[in-house]
């Protein structure tokens, strides 16, 4: 994990790093904790690092707790429960003790019949009691979390081609990155979710995030669009810019957009009335970025390398 000053937006700086001896695929900041959730490889380091980064210059470890059976492959963090989804399923941690992180509850949401991978937990985002996991081609999934110990899958929306990677829910609809493009589903009823529209950008989908109208995905080797879903049903591309290598994950605040360009580092975008345009870049070396997260009360970001 790398810690980022943008307080100058044009001119990042790597203030501090944390070894997670693993590969990092998510993270999540809250207060002054960084959650960073690893994988293989190497054999060492894989699960789940709590990270004090009180002192951005000096992240130390807090707690730890090692990955289950599944490669962890993205997180969420609200009400002192990280929600990892690890592949397999959906795994609750409560990190409500940052020394002592322990598990609360698991629920298996993979399908591999005859083999073939049907379904893989791949993306989280958690609205009040529910858990929305993109899960590839089972498309998205709806799991009941307000009882840890018994989590229960309430809803299920898929379809042809659909291959779901990422999701972020606002007011009753889900904005789903599918690797086509974007989605929309209207889960305001969880046990019915009906899709609306969709968006094809010229990429492979891999993350969402909402700003106001806009929906910002970041499309692998095609860069990042911006979609203005003003009119749910009617989804209309309101700019986009080509990124240097394969934009993995996209965060918006307030004017500017932060990308995970993957070899091209941390990339910096000020948003314009129909388009956005590089400010700056930090390049990691030797190293992807491949996810990150702005700390609110700290001017910086977290970008995590393998």
């Amino acid at each position: 994990m790398r810690v980022i000053d943008i307080s100058d937006p044009a001119h990042p700086r790597q203030i501090g790093v944390y070894d997670t001896q693993s590969y990092a695929n998510s993270i999540a900041v809250i207060g002054q904790y960084a959650y960073v959730a690893t994988t293989r490889p190497p054999e060492t380091g894989q699960g789940l690092h709590v990270v004090n980064i009180s002192d951005p210059a000096h992240p130390v470890q807090s707690g730890f707790r090692s990955e289950r059976s599944g490669a962890y492959r993205d997180m969420a963090v609200a009400g002192g429960i990280a929600y990892l989804a690890n592949e397999h399923g959906l795994q609750l941690i409560d990190v409500s003790n940052p020394v002592g992180p322990a598990e609360l509850g698991f629920i298996k949401l993979s399908e591999w019949p005859g083999g073939e991978v049907l379904s893989s937990a791949v993306g989280v985002a958690v609205n009040n009691t529910l858990a929305f996991v993109a899960t590839e081609k089972a498309g998205l999934k709806i799991v009941d979390v307000s009882n840890p110990a018994n989590l229960t899958t309430v809803g299920q929306c898929s379809w042809s081609n659909g291959f779901v990677q990422d999701v972020v829910i606002d007011q009753g609809l889900a904005y789903v990155a599918d690797t086509d493009g974007l989605t929309l589903i209207d889960v305001s009823n969880p046990s019915k979710p009906l899709k609306l529209a969709s968006y094809d950008t010229p990429g492979f989908a891999e993350s969402v995030t909402k700003m106001e109208n806009f929906v910002y995905v970041a499309d692998g080797g095609a860069g990042v669009s911006m979609i203005d879903v003003s009119i749910p049903s009617s989804p209309i591309l309101a700019g986009f810019y080509n990124t240097p290598t394969y934009a993995q994950e996209v965060v918006v605040r307030g004017d500017y957009v932060y990308i995970a360009d993957q070899d091209a580092g941390l990339l910096i975008l000020q948003k314009l009335p129909s388009a956005v345009s590089q400010v700056d870049r930090l390049t990691s070396p030797s190293k992807p970025g491949v996810g990150l997260e702005i700390s609110p009360k700290r001017d910086a970001t977290k970008i995590m390398v393998e």
